[in-house]
């Protein structure tokens, strides 16, 4: 089992804000699971271009511990935002 922590979430924080992309990654998966695990830290502004997976059994679910999180949906063309009251209070 792997902790995830506010120590953690600043660490990568942190390098997101070094980072030209205003964002950083930390993987807690192994590379041969099905399910991508992972911290991404991405600060205002930051825009991950729409993408497909090219092996098209890895699955993504996203669990905001942080802000908001604006998504566009590439089968209906809406636009979906996290509201605030999702996050308060979360590390």
């Amino acid at each position: 089992m792997k902790r995830i922590d506010s120590s953690l979430i600043e660490e990568v924080l942190q390098r997101a804000r070094q980072s030209e992309r205003k964002r950083a990654i930390h993987v807690l998966n192994a590379t041969d699971e099905r399910l991508q695990r992972m911290i991404n830290a991405c600060l205002h502004d930051t825009y991950v271009t729409p993408h497909r997976h090219e092996n098209p059994g890895k699955l993504e679910i996203f669990s905001i511990l942080r802000g908001r999180l604006s998504v566009l949906s590439s089968m209906t063309r809406e636009m979906y935002q996290s509201p605030r009251s999702w996050t308060r209070g979360v590390l």
